[in-house]
């Protein structure tokens, strides 16, 4: 309910690109195991679909320690089945490493098409889609609130990471990608998703508590005051 359906996703849409995406793949296992294949064999493509092929390797590295997303794990095969139908449903943006973290946290919570509904409303919305879209603009501008709020609110971490050269872009854009799903145990990430979903992005700058959390290891890793 709070994320919505701007997009007016049907189930009879979501059956669509998932049968677009099966078809593809059915062609593309065809098409390794002939020696020969013509241009015209080949699947159409409007764009990216071919992404899908990263699918099947993001999985299992999604929320590892819960094994749901593993091959023959109780959610693989619906998960893997909605990124294939997004990636058909935008091939301008195609499977992008960190989509499979959005689908895994709304299939915990959401039967399959519900999900999907979500995972398309939630990469269309302006806080995540520039980000997905791997815009510069959209990368630099965030990095830039983040670093001046960690050096208005935790300078000495901020310089901390300034002096091992470090930029936020090297962390902040994985944070943001996974809505912190990534980074997070599931319950804690979930907690926050609640406030994003609520709130919208300005959520996703207050996490610089997470810094405040670690600033004492952070600023002392060997345990001693420097």
């Amino acid at each position: 309910m709070a994320i919505g359906n701007v997009l007016r996703i049907t189930p009879e849409l979501f059956e669509i690109h998932k049968q677009r995406a099966l078809e593809a793949r059915k062609a593309q296992e065809n098409a390794a195991s002939n020696v020969l294949i013509t241009l015209t064999d080949a699947p159409r493509s409007r764009g990216k679909e071919q992404s899908t092929t990263c699918i099947p390797f993001d999985l299992p590295r999604t929320f590892p320690t819960l094994a749901f997303f593993d091959e023959g794990g109780p959610l693989h095969e619906d998960c893997a089945r909605i990124l294939e139908a997004y990636t058909f449903f935008r091939p301008d943006i195609g499977y992008v490493q960190g989509m499979s973290y959005l689908a895994a946290m709304l299939l915990l919570y959401l039967p399959s098409y519900q999900a999907f509904v979500g995972l398309c409303n939630l990469l269309n919305t302006p806080s995540v889609l520039g980000l997905y879209r791997l815009e510069p603009q959209a990368v630099a501008c965030r990095a830039r609130v983040f670093e001046q709020l960690c050096f208005q609110q935790l300078p000495a971490v901020a310089r901390c990471i300034q002096s091992v050269g470090m930029t936020p872009e090297m962390f902040l854009i994985d944070w943001f990608l996974t809505i912190f799903a990534k980074c997070l145990t599931v319950d804690v990430a979930s907690v926050v998703w609640d406030l994003f979903l609520l709130d919208g992005e300005v959520v996703l700058y207050c996490t610089v508590a997470i810094l405040r959390i670690l600033e004492d290891p952070l600023l002392h890793p060997d345990g001693r005051p420097t």
